[in-house]
């Protein structure tokens, strides 16, 4: 009897500990509702579409995980309550309304007839700024496959391009890019010309230490890239930013060991990878985002590197 219970408090416990959890990961989610669609012509199919529409997209929105939901018996009944109608939900006296009952957005959009097809279009109201942010449309068949599939891909291609950051709803752009680029210093060579994107800088077999090094990234957001340099009778020289020489010329001090990183936006998209080609040993496995590539303490010369940047999934 004792050990049931043991093990009935132990059940508690472990489900308390459970639901504190997962209300806290919840409460890190941007907090949204989906409302119904508007329709532009008043007809029972279409309405019954409009709802449709709304179910699945609801659907797809729950199924991502990213966002707390608002269940439709709760903001169905609060926009009778506030006498709100979707319609025109985004008005100011509604929107005040909105941010007294703590919702961060609202998702709803419209359902518009065109000829034999639907134009279906899905919008994200933001309701600390009374602002549309992001919107998406496609316009696909009426029937129940056409409407069941356009949803889906309009759906993705929405996701997509939103993203969350705590419990803001952000804009993802799609149009990101970025390269790295890095060269080396060698004893008896000096500055090796620019390399990119997972190049060799540096020399392979010919027992020639790496002294410095400088990296910049380039790209079309903000932030950039740091690095640390482990040095021959100094040790970590500290952290240098975007083109900044890391290490020593002129002192045939070899480099043993370094770390490096992203910074601003582009360490929110992009992951940095490197790997380093040491004396005796060869080349090491890849390291990234700030990870010690390199050995301290053995005296031990990198010959070269590799740099790389990997887009986040």
């Amino acid at each position: 009897m004792k050990r049931l219970l043991l093990l009935a408090g132990l059940l508690v416990v472990m489900c308390a500990v459970g639901f504190a959890q997962n209300a806290a990961q919840n409460a890190s989610k941007p907090r949204l509702a989906v409302v119904e669609f508007r329709t532009n012509i008043n007809n029972d199919r279409v309405k019954a579409g409009a709802v449709t529409v709304r179910n699945l997209v609801e659907n797809q929105m729950i199924s991502s995980g990213r966002f707390q939901m608002i269940s439709r018996e709760d903001i169905d009944k609060l926009l009778e309550n506030q006498r709100i109608q979707t319609s025109d939900i985004s008005s100011s006296e509604n929107i005040k309304k909105l941010q007294l009952e703590n919702i961060n957005y609202i998702v709803t959009g419209s359902v518009d007839v065109i000829d034999n097809d639907y134009a279906i279009t899905v919008r994200v109201l933001d309701v600390s700024t009374g602002q549309f942010s992001h919107s998406n449309s496609d316009l696909m068949g009426s029937s129940s496959r056409d409407l069941f599939d356009g949803i889906q891909k309009l759906m993705t291609k929405f996701l997509e391009g939103m993203g969350s950051d705590g419990d803001k709803v952000v804009q993802n752009r799609t149009d990101i890019t970025a390269k790295i680029q890095y060269s080396a210093h060698v004893s008896s060579i000096g500055w090796t010309g620019d390399n990119a994107d997972g190049a060799i800088a540096g020399t392979i077999g010919q027992s020639r230490q790496m002294e410095a090094m400088r990296i910049r990234a380039v790209s079309n957001i903000s932030g950039g890239v740091r690095y640390n340099s482990y040095v021959q009778s100094y040790g970590w020289m500290g952290w240098v930013y975007d083109n900044s020489i890391a290490g020593t010329t002129g002192q045939s001090k070899r480099m043993e060991a370094v770390q490096i990183e992203l910074t601003g936006e582009l360490a929110k998209h992009f992951d940095v990878r490197y790997r380093v080609h040491m004396a005796s040993y060869g080349w090491s496995g890849w390291y990234m985002n700030g990870a010690v590539a390199g050995t301290t303490g053995q005296s031990r010369r990198i010959e070269a590197i590799q740099i790389m940047l990997e887009k986040k999934q």
